[in-house]
């Protein structure tokens, strides 16, 4: 098993936005808008309290746009390092992200996903996520820390047996 870099497998690394005034209460036809605050310890989303944007805002998004197997991480304040998996089960088939989530989209000709986001949301991983933390009053992580975190690698295969086990 060799350690790589997480930039090398990282086909895109994105963020979002909300419009001109921010996010809006649900309305017909808006799109729901992830933010720091619906990922939740275990990996997965606490969805009360979505806010929204209009879905002429979320067709004119060119990066943002949440897809099943992405790797959701929060990129600022106090819950920076946060973790979450965008599996079949994610309940809306249209989403975004706000400006406080990094979108994490791997190669998965390189790497599973799921095996990925089990190692991000370790101690360890987290850790390595977190050495790239700046800042004082509202900190956060920059699109850099994809070079600081090494993944342990396993051959692709393995990497699917274990993803398996600790899901």
């Amino acid at each position: 098993m060799k350690n790589v870099k997480l930039a090398e497998l990282v086909i895109s690394l994105e963020s979002g936005g909300r419009p001109k005034g921010g996010a809006i209460e649900e309305i017909d036809g808006a799109i729901p808008s992830i933010g720091a605050e619906h990922l939740n310890n275990d990996g997965g989303f606490n969805l009360k309290n979505i806010k929204y944007i209009p879905k002429k805002y979320f067709k004119e998004l060119s990066t943002g746009i949440i897809k099943t197997e992405d790797i959701l991480i929060v990129k600022d304040g106090a819950t920076t390092g946060k973790t979450s998996f965008v599996s079949s089960g994610f309940p809306f088939t249209e989403a975004a992200v706000n400006e406080h989530v990094f979108i994490l989209k791997l190669d998965k000709q390189l790497a599973n996903p799921q095996f990925v986001f089990q190692f991000l949301r370790s101690k360890v991983g987290r850790k390595q996520i977190l050495n790239d933390f700046r800042g004082a009053t509202v900190g956060g992580i920059s699109k850099r820390f994809v070079e600081i975190v090494q993944v342990p690698l396993p051959p692709l295969s393995e990497q699917i047996q274990i993803a398996e086990i600790l899901t």
